[in-house]
């Protein structure tokens, strides 16, 4: 809901949410604008009616929590104690699988903590938390592989972009008017409140680029995991949301977003699959082993060629888990030489280690798409230098306040 252009805040589900978790380590979008931790959520009806497991999905809520309300609340320890020092990878994969009761109380001030519900117009409203318990609750439905389908018309070249979206990840292979967007995330110091209003606080335009690259073409959305740094652009602008023909998550994965009502009839799941275009254009993907249970292991794992000359899109699968992944065609993708690599998993350390061969022709092109999140601090020094070293041109630009668009192939 919308007032003169402007987000306004939506009355919350009486009592609190249910809710499961996305990111440990988040940084609000909203005032205060402080460390969080992000929930996925629904109300305590949808939850006892089990409406989230229903055909036609529920209303989801995002949830940032103030990470030292949830540590008070729940008895833990602050979630990460020592200042400008990285959560480890997966310290916190357990809590996912967990739902929270999250029981608040509403307040008409900004206080540490907010809610709004998911795929709307509406923005922030605030609540006290009053307790959060983890509880039992229904396991979600696995999504299972569609099998896609995919008409060609005819066109003279493809290309591929990234962008740089902050702490997220974007993409888009385009071949004539049609667009593959791979990823649509975005973070810090990209914030949804601007994003969503086009403009910031002293009046000056938000640039996004991405919005003039897809223009009004349809668009097939291949999101490599289920983070929210990978789909948030989804949840952000609805006109995007609305050209998705269809979205696909990786097969065998589950998250709560997935059970979203507008979701419903959009959302597929994907194994392996090849969009081919023509004898020099295709777009392959690639389903993570199985043996890999962590959020960032069961992805899907992209190579896009464009006119010959080839790229590799990771999402936040490093190099060595693709190295050493079970599947043939996978770890095959180590062994190739690339014009151009989005680095994964936004140039943390791992990202430094197996780095795939340049391409011998002129100016291949290592992007990272990385944000200013203070603890994370990505992208990592060993990581920039890991690919210069491999004979990449570096492009990073973390402190970006635009979506800007950069061509790879």
């Amino acid at each position: 809901m919308s007032v003169d252009g402007m987000n306004v805040p939506v009355d919350l589900p009486p009592g609190g949410f249910y809710a499961q978790l996305d990111k440990i380590d988040a940084i609000q979008d909203y005032a205060p604008g402080r460390r969080c931790a992000r929930f996925v959520g629904i109300s305590p009806s949808d939850f006892s009616s089990g409406a989230f497991l229903g055909e036609s999905g529920c209303q989801t809520y995002i949830l940032d929590v103030s990470s030292k309300v949830l540590a008070k609340a729940m008895r833990f320890p602050a979630f990460n104690p020592i200042p400008n020092r990285a959560l480890p990878d997966g310290a916190f994969d357990v809590l996912e699988d967990f739902w929270f009761y999250i029981k608040i109380e509403p307040s008409t001030e900004i206080t540490d903590s907010y809610a709004y519900p998911a795929f709307t117009e509406a923005s922030a409203s605030y609540f006290n938390v009053m307790t959060v318990q983890i509880v039992g609750g229904l396991k979600l439905p696995l999504l299972e592989a569609s099998h896609p389908e995919h008409k060609v018309v005819r066109a003279s070249r493809a290309t591929l972009s990234a962008f740089h979206v902050g702490q997220g990840m974007c993409s888009l292979y385009s071949y004539g008017d049609q667009r593959y967007l791979l990823d649509a995330g975005a973070g810090t110091p990209i914030k949804r409140e601007v994003y969503r209003r086009r403009r910031f606080q002293d009046g000056t335009p938000f640039i996004n680029e991405l919005r003039t690259a897809l223009g009004e073409n349809e668009v097939i959305v291949i999101i490599s995991h289920a983070d929210s740094d990978h789909w948030r652009l989804l949840e952000w602008d609805l006109d995007l949301l609305n050209q998705a023909k269809v979205i696909y998550f990786p097969m065998g994965v589950t998250n709560l977003i997935s059970r979203s009502k507008q979701l419903m009839g959009k959302l597929q799941a994907l194994a392996d699959h090849t969009f081919r275009f023509d004898s020099v254009n295709a777009l392959s993907v690639y389903r993570t082993s199985r043996a890999n249970t962590d959020n960032n292991g069961s992805a899907l794992v992209a190579e896009a060629k464009c006119n010959g000359r080839n790229a590799l899109v990771p999402g936040d699968y490093v190099y060595e888990r693709i190295k050493s992944d079970s599947g043939a065609d996978l770890a095959a993708l180590a062994h190739q030489a690339y014009h151009a690599v989005v680095v994964p998993h936004h140039g943390d350390s791992a990202s430094s280690r197996e780095v795939p061969t340049a391409h011998k022709s002129a100016g291949p092109i290592a992007f990272f798409s990385a944000g200013t999140h203070p603890t994370y601090r990505h992208p990592r020094q060993v990581s920039l230098d890991a690919h210069t070293l491999a004979g990449y041109q570096v492009v990073n630009n973390p402190g970006c306040p635009h979506i800007l668009r950069h061509p790879l192939l």
